[in-house]
């Protein structure tokens, strides 16, 4: 994932945050919603993890990009998903451009606080049973 990161680096400008990233290792929520207030896309290239910054992303408005193999597209736009077959870096890159052009809504919304609290206390009474 790193080399893919370096790579796209190369012909776009992105800022790297967590384990390699650009000397910042953590960003603290308040600041990380600072950089998403300020950004037009989120590119998430994991295979898995990076929800929650993907969430904060999505309700501040970010377009996020990320590959088919993400297991969270459920509420990405089908628009800014990359498909994985060969050339995964220049199709990134091709992505990436495409969503600082123009905003590309989540294709579902996000649950609210309401709505994961009651899945989450749903869960809970079915155990207790």
């Amino acid at each position: 994932m790193l080399r893919l990161l370096k790579e796209v680096e190369k012909q776009i400008p992105i800022m790297r945050v967590g384990k390699n990233g650009n000397k910042i290792q953590f960003l603290e929520h308040s600041k990380l919603m600072d950089e998403l207030n300020k950004s037009k896309v989120f590119f998430c290239p994991f295979i898995c993890g990076g929800i929650g910054a993907v969430c904060e992303a999505l309700k501040v408005g970010c377009n996020v990009v990320a590959y088919d193999w993400y297991p969270f597209n459920v509420y990405l736009n089908d628009e800014l998903i990359i498909n994985s077959e060969k050339k995964v870096i220049n199709r990134a890159v091709d992505m990436i451009k495409k969503a600082m052009g123009k905003y590309y809504p989540p294709k579902k919304s996000l649950p609210t606080a309401d709505e994961q609290v009651d899945k989450i206390l749903n869960v809970c009474e079915e155990i207790c049973q």
